[in-house]
């Protein structure tokens, strides 16, 4: 069992949002704050949370702020259970993919060292440098259920994001990585072959990041794209000879990091022609998730772990209203649930006002004010009129799928 921290103590309230969360500004008719109180549930068990994801394949799991304990702890809990009893196998994270890959070799035992060292739980979280006890406690938890159990389908661990590293002036300063990572692949199989593709590349690959990416000139931008492309050809024509001079994981690893840096090449394009540059990181987390069902294989089930500004359905001004959670939800339908986690924060720790975790802040901070139980659930879909609450129509329409307030102590850190 993995450890859980209390939740039974005083604090904040916290919420962990599990259903659509429909804000002020609905009709009068309909006081949802007041049917909140009534319909929130305590949660000693997870059969609240069981109803209202269904059978759905992709279930998301937002933290309202990134790495508060609590949360973590409880999406320990809450993955185990999915585990246990809802064939979930896999855990994505809004985590570089390309340092993800360490801590899926230790989860799935390819790494032999049973030690969860600092640069592994980097790769949990690679958005920040902080070490998680909750997240020490995930992975060496999934390890031991595979060890435990070698007839069932392996855990898998997965990052479904770019190769982000502590925001800063150049946010995306590792992205050729990406491209290092699968040219060192190729360079094992033809070494002849991926030295002259890295000669093409190596002009790029030095303004191959947000920040520089602009001081080439067009035609040198346009140069690598092209080579990067031809790269990405050159793995499809070799596929079947190299995994057979490899193996199926390590060449579609390396496939998977050409595309997150077909990724970052398209990201850093947008931003230089003047759209807003976070729409294709949506787009491509989105795409990211649908490749780790794929690798999951057929009717396999995953968590996600992301933020609440990734994950909600919308509207969300940051992301132009095309977040993960968006595209998830008009892509899968209802077989994405969109389970997120709230505690009521202070005015100085909210984003702008128009950001999608302020505006839901409104709406759940007076539920979570007078609920007396340390855990409760609030699940959406059983509201009368929970098809209108997420409607594209309504005003504004739903984000999740459903609400769990917990009461937390611990200081959000700083990641």
């Amino acid at each position: 069992m993995i450890p859980w921290r209390s939740l039974a103590c005083a604090g904040r309230a916290a919420i962990v949002a599990c259903a659509s969360v429909a804000l002020a500004g609905q009709p009068e008719s309909v006081n949802l704050i007041e049917w909140g109180v009534q319909h929130a549930v305590p949660l000693p068990d997870f059969a609240a949370i069981d109803a209202a994801v269904g059978d759905a394949r992709v279930i998301g799991l937002a933290e309202f702020a990134h790495q508060q304990p609590e949360c973590l702890a409880f999406r320990n809990r809450l993955f185990q259970h999915l585990v246990e009893s809802k064939g979930v196998s896999a855990i994505a994270a809004e985590t570089s993919y390309i340092k993800s890959t360490a801590v899926d070799d230790y989860v799935t035992g390819r790494t032999h060292s049973p030690v969860v060292d600092a640069e592994l739980l980097h790769g949990m979280f690679a958005w920040s440098p902080r070490i998680s006890d909750e997240n020490r406690a995930l992975l060496e938890w999934m390890r031991a259920y595979n060890t435990m159990h070698p007839d069932k389908r392996p855990l898998r661990f997965y990052g479904v994001d770019l190769t982000g590293s502590r925001p800063g002036d150049d946010v995306f300063a590792h992205a050729r990585e990406t491209v290092d990572a699968a040219l060192a692949y190729a360079s094992r199989r033809e070494p002849d072959t991926a030295l002259a593709m890295r000669r093409r590349l190596q002009p790029g690959l030095e303004h191959f990041t947000r920040a520089k990416y602009g001081r080439q000139s067009s035609g040198e931008a346009d140069a690598f794209t092209a080579a990067l492309t031809d790269l990405i050809a050159l793995f499809e024509e070799r596929r079947p000879r190299w995994i057979q001079t490899s193996s199926a994981l390590e060449f579609n690893r390396a496939v998977q990091n050409l595309q997150v840096a077909r990724q970052h090449d398209l990201d850093f394009r947008t931003e230089l022609a003047g759209r807003h540059p976070d729409t294709m990181r949506e787009a491509a987390l989105a795409d990211n998730v649908g490749w780790v069902l794929e690798q999951e294989g057929e009717g396999a089930r995953i968590l996600v772990f992301a933020s609440f500004d990734h994950l909600t359905r919308g509207p969300n001004a940051q992301f132009n209203n095309e977040q993960l959670g968006a595209h998830l939800a008009t892509r899968m339908r209802r077989q994405y649930a969109a389970i997120t986690t709230y505690w009521a924060m202070e005015s100085a720790e909210l984003p702008p006002s128009d950001d999608a975790q302020t505006r839901a802040d409104v709406f759940l901070r007076p539920i979570a004010a007078r609920l007396v139980q340390p855990v409760a659930f609030l699940d959406f879909r059983s509201h009368p009129r929970f098809s209108e609450l997420i409607s594209p129509d309504a005003v504004p329409p739903g984000f999740f799928d459903g609400v769990v307030f917990m009461r937390v102590t611990s200081k959000p850190p700083k990641w």
